[in-house]
């Protein structure tokens, strides 16, 4: 779980009690245990190729904390979906994906991938990669992300030192996994999605903006500021722009509430959202609290649950129970 981080490289402590209050240098990880309970429920492969219609990134756009506007919002900040573009997978027979306990393995990283029983070569999937918090099992996405059953492609990845959690470290893995799985699965690379919580979701806020060209959206939970990757658009680089949901209780115990009210201005500004905002459809009440916030660019709508589920151990800091259904229904739109 994320919680004190040391700096350049933050390993946790492990176990089930609560940690300290987030630190900001190098490490994803921190004291405590792993990620709460879960919810029920392109071009070709040679290569990081980029996510069409994903534009720049310029430092403007609005802070947050608008007041709430109408009925519920789309996921899609009305925007047409996009045709697929199939990977450089498709019309490759299924290729081993394997499993918790015999993993694939990749830049020094284990990950297995789900795939459905009906998977057809030729039909391009949207993709969801998932990663876990510090210690967790690497089945932990597989049985509490909340993905399961869903026509996709997903993909369950452990960090390099599984006690210590997800690192800047692991940044440089990325882009292997990336092309391994869509050279080898018929992905559809316009749908390619990241979620995770605690160290696993500083990760992802981290993959939003260094990778964005090849994710169409990403959703992450209990998430901290890294000193090396500021929560400052004008202190980053980002390749393009991605559809963000940000999850952080402002009761979390673990990782300081700030943690998400940056990731939240962070990806309100790149996208150039307006302050208004509208209850998020089915998860405005408790315990989600979800809004998405308007102006955005079209197609890349920020929504923000400051949710009140206690999650792992009453600390309010694992993926909360309505993540997996909440993210999956914002990806499905895209």
């Amino acid at each position: 779980m994320s919680g004190a981080g040391a700096a350049a490289g933050a390993a946790g402590a492990g176990g089930s009690a609560p940690g300290g209050s987030g630190g900001t240098d190098g490490g994803l990880a921190g004291t405590g245990g792993g990620s709460g309970r879960g919810g029920v429920g392109a071009a070709g492969a040679g290569g990081m190729t980029p996510v069409g219609g994903q534009g720049g990134t310029s430092a403007g756009g609005a802070a947050a904390g608008g007041a709430s506007g109408g009925a519920g919002a789309g996921g899609s900040g009305g925007a047409p979906k996009p045709p697929a573009r199939p990977s450089a997978g498709c019309g490759k027979p299924l290729p081993a994906t394997g499993t918790s306990a015999a993993p694939l393995t990749v830049a020094n990283h284990d990950y297995y991938v789900k795939v459905q029983a009906s998977y057809d070569a030729n039909t391009p999937y949207p993709m969801v990669i998932v990663f876990n918090g510090t210690a967790d099992r690497l089945n932990w996405g597989e049985l509490n992300a909340g993905y399961e059953g869903r026509a996709s492609i997903r993909v369950y990845a452990n960090p390099s030192n599984t006690s210590a959690g997800w690192s800047v470290n692991d940044l440089s893995f990325f882009t292997p996994l990336y092309d391994q799985l869509t050279s080898s699965f018929c992905v559809d690379t316009a749908r390619v999605f990241a979620s995770g919580s605690d160290s696993g979701g500083t990760f992802v806020d981290i993959l939003g903006c260094e990778y964005a060209r090849v994710l169409r959206a990403v959703a992450f939970s209990g998430s901290k500021e890294l000193t090396t990757h500021p929560l400052d658009p004008a202190q980053r680089s980002c390749t393009g722009q991605v559809a963000a949901i940000v999850i952080h209780s402002p009761q979390d115990r673990i990782v300081r509430p700030e943690g998400g009210d940056k990731a939240r201005d962070f990806y309100l500004a790149v996208n150039h959202c307006g302050t208004a905002t509208a209850p998020l459809a089915r998860y405005s009440g408790s315990p989600s609290y979800c809004v998405q916030y308007q102006g955005c660019d079209e197609g890349f709508a920020v929504s923000w649950c400051p949710h009140t589920d206690p999650t792992y151990a009453d600390t309010y800091h694992g993926w909360p129970s309505f993540a997996g259904p909440m993210t999956w229904s914002l990806f499905s739109s895209y």
